[in-house]
């Protein structure tokens, strides 16, 4: 079966997307000047201040979803469970860091709401690659 048009486009803006991701994430953890610069000292101290087990769910939600952007350009099957892992991921990252560490005073309402973003694309990309497996584009 050829390869619809749509499948490209949205591999590859996913790629983007996820890579952007990966870069943030990369940023933050080699503790870069630009990266402190854009938050506030109390910003920072919340970022590194988060258990590891935390940073590790961010680091799997953003790397697995960099390689959901991947399988979903190969059309491979694996692409929806990716992308169902990272959004996963990305869930309990957020849930513990509003629902337990308290991120909304410390962040401020952008934050949350890019969070919020974040959680509608990562679910967009679970469905899209879902649906794209249940219309045999994936094998």
């Amino acid at each position: 079966m050829k390869t619809p048009v749509h499948l490209w486009i949205v591999g590859s803006v996913t790629l983007l997307w996820n890579a952007l991701g990966g870069a943030n994430y990369l940023m933050t953890q080699m503790a870069g000047d630009a990266t402190q610069a854009a938050l506030t000292p109390d910003q920072w101290a919340f970022v590194e201040g988060l258990p590891l087990w935390v940073t590790g769910a961010w680091a799997l939600a953003v790397w697995v979803a960099v390689a959901g952007s991947l399988l979903l350009l190969a059309r491979r099957r694996l692409a929806a469970a990716a992308f169902g892992l990272a959004f996963v991921a990305l869930l309990v990252t957020l849930a513990y860091e509003y629902g337990v560490a308290g991120a909304l005073p410390v962040m401020g309402p952008k934050a949350m709401a890019f969070s919020g973003i974040l959680l509608v694309v990562s679910a967009a990309q679970w469905e899209y690659a879902r649906r794209m497996l249940r219309a045999g584009l994936l094998a």
